[in-house]
């Protein structure tokens, strides 16, 4: 549930299956956050050039561009102080051992199937911290979250 004198964060949902980002969108707007949706990596960046996202739940696994590319193409934006949180979303356990996540700068990893109140503590933790700080300020390895809600035979 929404907290009372809490901001809306502008969340960015982007994963190639259409069932995962229902129920992340579902999950942000349970909290109280406004959702844009993007199908792929390159949809994403051009939601970010846009502007005005605080919060990207981004897939790792996605055709055309995948999170990680999409990541250092948001990263490369001219977007000032307006750099937004970037968590990585997938399904595999051992993304925090993995040095391409690890390694790619996103500001914390979350692990699917997750629950609605991680995802929600998980979101405002990390604009808690700082949007839009970029990636000088984050921690060198991303906090990793998981949770136990069910997302479907074919999410990623």
């Amino acid at each position: 549930m929404a907290e009372i004198g809490r901001t809306a964060v502008s969340v960015l949902v982007a994963d190639d299956v259409a069932a995962n980002r229902l129920l992340l969108r579902l999950y942000a707007q349970a909290a109280g956050h406004i959702v844009t949706e993007a199908a792929d990596g390159a949809i994403a960046v051009a939601r970010v050039a846009a502007g005005g996202i605080d919060l990207v739940l981004m897939d790792i696994e996605m055709p055309e561009m995948d999170g990680i590319a999409a990541l250092a193409a948001i990263r490369r934006l001219p977007l000032g102080r307006a750099v937004p949180r970037v968590l990585a979303v997938t399904a595999h356990i051992d993304a925090a051992e993995d040095p391409r996540l690890v390694n790619a700068g996103f500001d914390g990893i979350l692990i699917k199937p997750l629950d609605p109140d991680l995802l929600a503590d998980t979101i405002r933790a990390v604009v808690d911290k700082g949007s839009g700080a970029g990636p000088s300020a984050k921690a060198q390895t991303p906090e990793v979250a998981t949770g136990g809600c069910e997302f479907g035979e074919h999410s990623r």
